[in-house]
């Protein structure tokens, strides 16, 4: 009889030493040691990328879709286009917050990405002339912001400003 109750002694032992020992509730915590728990506070939802840590509730921020002051301005592709009185002045680029004004036609901007300290790519919606086209052109100011570059990318085609005189 005694080894009928010594086998399923030892059975239960060793589940009770698989299952571990109980989850302490709070009131044997706060009993027996003297520690409070307290219910865990909710964990905020983040994703890391590159050192950062980012809150993935937030949207990502959009591109911005305007021209930094510093390309903002008249330019012209010779002396004679930044000469307000003229009517023929066919190489004025005009600059402004949100888009560029030619002779013939105009570009909004769809979005704006720095690619140097000098230099941004934008994407441009474009109108004139009884068309409407899209192109990504990339800008870059050099001689200290004196002149002005734009690189279209297609067609493949590059354009240089002088920034105009206050007029």
């Amino acid at each position: 009889m005694t080894k009928k109750l010594i086998i399923p002694a030892i059975l239960a032992c060793a589940l009770a030493a698989c299952n571990g020992p109980a989850a302490p509730s709070n009131e044997s915590a706060d009993a027996r040691d003297g520690i409070t728990v307290k219910p865990a506070k909710p964990v905020k939802e983040t994703t890391v990328a590159t050192d950062k840590t980012v809150d993935v509730r937030k949207p990502a921020p959009k591109s911005p879709t305007t021209f930094p002051a510093a390309f903002q301005g008249r330019w012209g592709m010779t002396a004679n286009d930044c000469d307000p009185a003229r009517d023929d002045n066919k190489g004025l680029l005009t600059v402004s917050a949100g888009g560029l004004k030619f002779y013939e036609s105009r570009a909004k901007v769809v979005t704006i990405a720095p690619i140097s300290d000098n230099g941004l790519a934008a994407d441009l919606t474009f109108n004139g002339e009884g068309q409407t086209w899209s192109s990504k052109t990339v800008f870059q100011l050099v001689d200290g912001g004196k002149t002005l570059l734009r690189t279209e990318e297609e067609p493949a085609s590059s354009y240089r400003y002088a920034k105009c005189p206050a007029a």
